[in-house]
This record gives structure tokens, sequence and C-alpha cells, in this order.
């Protein structure tokens, strides 16, 4: 579901706890509860409750991906990586599983190895502007060679999503690097 403030997100997770009580058999009921913390940036007590539950429902894709996601909340990327390589190799048409491959690779500094899980990512969504935007950026921080591809993906990113301000940033370091002022 969308939620639209805090207080939602609390009254959700506290419905969500209760159900998980009254079915604690119910994998719908206890990945909704993970999403919601994990929407909540309650990484923490995502994991925390996921540990719980893993002789349940570990071997479900979902679970083993909110793990992955609470990892990667914590900045936490090696264990991230793993758990999303592994999910990646049984799933690899799951293009959010693609993007935080990216993603972690990314924050972890190896950039040429996260370039690839963006590229795939996209081929997947290919209307995901979020996919395009990180991949312009991966592109711009690679160095002054890589900026006009940089460019080619922020302007797709903004093409999909006109009011996205950290795609409209990023062009402008861009063409800073360029000197295109």
């Amino acid at each position: 579901g969308v939620f639209a403030n805090e207080n939602q997100l609390e009254d959700a997770t506290q419905e969500l706890t209760h159900a998980v009580r009254l079915a604690p058999d119910s994998a719908e009921y206890s990945m909704e509860l993970a999403g919601v913390l994990l929407l909540w940036q309650h990484y923490s007590s995502a994991l925390e409750f996921l540990t719980t539950v893993r002789d349940r429902f570990e071997k479900l894709p979902d679970c083993q991906y909110k793990v992955a996601l609470a990892y990667y909340g914590l900045n936490l990327y090696p264990e991230a990586i793993a758990k999303l390589d592994k999910l990646a190799g049984e799933h690899p048409d799951m293009d959010l599983v693609q993007y935080f491959l990216g993603g972690s690779y990314m924050a972890e500094g190896e950039l040429n190895k996260a370039e690839p899980y963006y590229q795939r990512a996209i081929e997947l969504n290919p209307k995901n502007p979020l996919y395009y935007k990180s991949l312009g950026e991966l592109l711009r921080r690679q160095g002054p060679d890589r900026v006009d591809e940089a460019i080619e993906a922020l302007t797709r990113a903004l093409h999909l999503d006109a009011g996205d301000v950290q795609a409209k940033l990023e062009l402008a370091l861009c063409y800073e690097k360029q000197s295109k002022y």
C-alpha cells in the first residue's frame, strides 16, 4: 500500500504486527509488515523481524529481497550484495534486485561492477526513471570520457519524470564537468 505520512505507517505497523500474531504462518502478513518497516526506514527493526520469521519464510524470494533491502538500508553492502547476488542468480528477471545490486556496488565504490546491474535493471524495466538517474550518476562519477553517456541517461530519466530534482542536479553536474554553462 501507499502511505501518505508517518502516522499511517505507524498504524499499518501496529495492524500488521497484530495480524502476524494472529496468523504467524501467514507469509503475506509477515512480508507486508517487513515491507512497511522498510518503507518507514526502520531497517534494524525489519531485519530483526525477518530474522525471527526466517525459519518459516527464508525460501521466499520476497523474504530474501527484504533481508537484502534491510542490509542495504543499514549500509551493510557486502551482506546486501551476498543476498542480492544469490537472488539475482535464482530470479534474473527481478529488476529491483538488479538495481539494488548496482546500488550496493556503487556505494562500495566499485563503479565498474555496478554498471552492468543498472544496465540490466533498465533492460528489464525501461520505464523506471530511477534506473536511468542512477546509471547517469555512476557514469558521471566514472570520469570525463563517460559524461556524454551520463547526459543521455539523465535526459532519459527526466523524460520519464520531468520533476526529478536529483536527476536535474546530476545533469547540471555533467554540464559543469563539460564546462557547458
